[in-house]
């Protein structure tokens, strides 16, 4: 593990975070929209 590794990693864990917040985040837009109709 040298410090080329941490940063491949601290990029994969910064982009599938990002990812999740859209995902959350269009999840909860939808269930929001299907509420009111």
């Amino acid at each position: 593990m040298g410090p080329a590794d941490l940063i491949v990693i601290a990029v994969l864990v910064g982009v599938v975070g990002v990812l999740a917040g859209i995902a959350i985040a269009m999840v909860v837009r939808w269930s929001l929209q299907r509420r009111r109709a």
